[in-house]
């Protein structure tokens, strides 16, 4: 049996993501920036053509062509949200796994400029957001 955990109250939920210190953070402003555009720039490529994905997940795991040509494939969002992020924070406090309230927004850096333009999480995964060459 084969079941979607990824529907309901988990639907197009975070299940990944990227963290620094502090400090590194303002130590080396420009290396933060570049690595938010590369992954900025990755997020439009494979939300844009989701054969990317297909076409790498025989190289990167444990699934076959045949399967990773069929299986679904999660949203690519390209933009930052606190609210999407603050969903997570928020199950995590429901489901007893963190005992007080987290304010998400205190641990998202800004991104470059360049890279986004806001969007709800009720809004498309992919938009008309530019990401700079670097």
């Amino acid at each position: 049996m084969l079941y979607d955990v990824m529907q309901g109250q988990t639907e197009s939920l975070p299940i990944a993501g990227w963290a620094t210190s502090t400090d590194y953070a303002k130590s080396n402003p420009a290396q933060v920036a570049g690595f938010q555009r590369a992954l900025m720039r990755a997020q439009l490529d494979v939300a844009n053509n989701e054969q990317l994905v297909r076409t790498m997940l025989p190289t990167y795991t444990k699934i076959d062509a045949r399967t990773a040509a069929t299986i679904t494939l999660g949203v690519f969002p390209t933009n930052l949200h606190p609210n999407r992020i603050q969903r997570v924070a928020d199950l995590m406090r429901e489901y007893g796994e963190v005992s007080a309230h987290i304010d998400a927004r205190r641990f998202l850096l800004p991104l470059p400029a360049t890279t986004h333009t806001p969007a709800s999480p009720s809004s498309s995964a992919t938009g008309t957001e530019q990401v700079p060459a670097s």
